[in-house]
């Protein structure tokens, strides 16, 4: 009899350790399951996130390469516009420079004028003055003249007063060839005068021409260089020209 209680004690004892252990796997399946649900809310959470992640990169990535393409057409617009700008830098830098070369060698060939006219105005300068040594000469022959006339005239005043006490007669004579001397000696003085004058007329013709010569070719270098200020300011106003119509993106 006190071995069935014993079993029966031993039963109840297992079944209700039975019971207890079925309570705590039932306790931890319920803890379990609610953590399976919070897990699984998670993972949506995770998903529908993960979705909207995708969503935004795929128009993230639609926008960045767009703008990559606008920026790409946009530089190459600039690329094309500073390409034709450079072109056209190049031909008026070229237009330029043969209009500088141009200015170069008329200027060249205007200063060779100018040297040609400082030779001229030398040469000119020496025959002036070859000609005032020239004229010099019938001038001093011309005071040798009058001062010889002066002294034959003292000479025949001093006769004429030495004589005139005794020789009264004489006198008129005297006066007469004195008179006679005095108007050849006026007379070949007047004809010196009037040949060295002719010369010293042709001799001034001559200069006058040559002074014309130079006159002329002064005015033809002034033209010249009025062309050359004119040809340079027209070369800058191109330069402005081209630098203003000169346009950097």
């Amino acid at each position: 009899m006190s071995a069935d209680l014993v079993m029966v004690q031993e039963s109840v004892k297992l079944a209700l350790d039975a019971a207890d252990a079925a309570a705590d796997v039932t306790a931890e399946y319920n803890k379990v399951k609610k953590e399976n649900k919070k897990l699984l809310g998670r993972v949506n959470s995770i998903h529908r996130m993960s979705g909207l992640i995708a969503i935004i990169a795929a128009v993230v990535t639609v926008g960045a390469l767009a703008l990559t393409l606008i920026i790409h057409f946009r530089s190459m617009s600039s690329l094309e516009l500073l390409s034709g700008t450079n072109r056209e830098a190049v031909i008026v830098f070229a237009e330029n420079v043969d209009n500088m070369n141009q200015s170069i060698g008329k200027l060249e060939l205007t200063l060779q004028n100018q040297d040609d006219l400082v030779a001229l105005n030398q040469k000119l300068l020496g025959e002036i003055q070859a000609l005032r040594a020239g004229s010099q000469a019938p001038l001093d022959a011309i005071e040798k003249r009058l001062q010889a006339a002066m002294e034959e005239q003292q000479k025949a005043t001093g006769k004429l007063a030495s004589s005139i006490s005794t020789f009264s007669g004489r006198l008129t004579a005297m006066q007469k060839e004195t008179a006679k001397q005095i108007k050849k000696s006026a007379s070949s003085i007047n004809n010196l005068a009037a040949n060295s004058g002719n010369k010293d007329d042709k001799t001034l013709a001559e200069v006058n021409k040559k002074l014309a010569n130079m006159d002329k070719r002064q005015q033809e270098l002034a033209q010249q260089l009025d062309l050359l200020v004119r040809e340079n300011s027209a070369m800058r106003k191109l330069l402005a020209n081209g630098q203003r119509q000169i346009k950097f993106p």
